[in-house]
């Protein structure tokens, strides 16, 4: 095969250094598809967490479906979508699943919440599941325009657990929906969501990250014992087969 590149280029650029980044897990499956209903009302803020009704517990005029929530659902499966009576801390909660896939996801999403450009947020949920899910973040810029953030993955879990991370907005972000998205056989149930402005303090001094590629005996013999020496900690990388591993 062939591979034709052009117009590679490096540019200084400022950044803000986050101490807690989020930690993909997974690539993307596929890009979510873009939802085309409109809120029928401006949902309230509910204690600083700018998420509509984020513990379920209001019902639409829809009683199948909580206020400000709705359902999505593309491609070959037999998704089912169900508003439970019983929650992490309430009475209600949102449970996806899928008996047989083909193609296509679904997911619950919240009518799109207000955001801060250029803001670092706390995103998190509790949830049971028997299957994987992906994490997607959907920003709305002020343009229209919109634009997609992997979150993460959840885990199979029998009890609620919780799942946190953090999201840095872009400029020029208006609003977001994330959603949690299956895309296989399997079902998750979903409660009390929170999206958390953060403050980022910045470091008070400068730091450095010690890291060693090919890690020798040498290493361990020699470099290791003046680590501890000197109090420093760092990240040594195995060459599992020079060491007999």
């Amino acid at each position: 095969g062939t591979l034709d590149t052009d117009k590679f280029s490096l540019v200084k650029k400022e950044v803000v250094i986050d101490p807690n980044p989020p930690i993909a897990t997974s690539t993307p499956t596929s890009t979510p598809p873009i939802a085309t209903s409109t809120p029928t009302s401006t949902p309230p803020v509910v204690s600083g967490n700018p998420i509509p009704n984020p513990s379920l517990e209001e019902v639409s005029s829809t009683p199948t479906l909580p206020l400000h929530w709705r359902s999505v659902k593309t491609g070959n499966n037999n998704a089912k979508f169900t508003y439970l009576n019983t929650g992490h801390t309430g009475t209600r909660s949102l449970k996806v699943e899928i008996t047989k896939f083909t193609s296509g996801l679904a997911y619950y999403r919240f009518d799109s919440a207000p955001v801060i450009e250029n803001k670092t947020y706390d995103f998190s949920f509790y949830h049971k599941s028997d299957t994987y899910s992906e994490i997607d973040a959907e920003i709305t810029l002020e343009n229209g325009d919109i634009v997609y953030q992997y979150l993460g993955v959840t885990y199979p879990s029998a009890d609620w657990t919780l799942f946190s991370t953090r999201i840095r907005m872009p400029e020029n972000a208006k609003s977001v929906s994330i959603y949690t998205i299956l895309y296989a056989k399997g079902s998750i149930v979903t409660d009390d969501y929170a999206l958390t402005p953060v403050t980022i303090v910045p470091l008070s001094r400068p730091i450095i990250s010690l890291t060693y590629d090919d890690f020798f005996n040498s290493m361990y013999d020699t470099l290791y014992p003046m680590f501890r020496e000197k109090g420093f900690a760092g990240t040594i990388y195995l060459t599992t087969k020079d060491l007999g591993l």
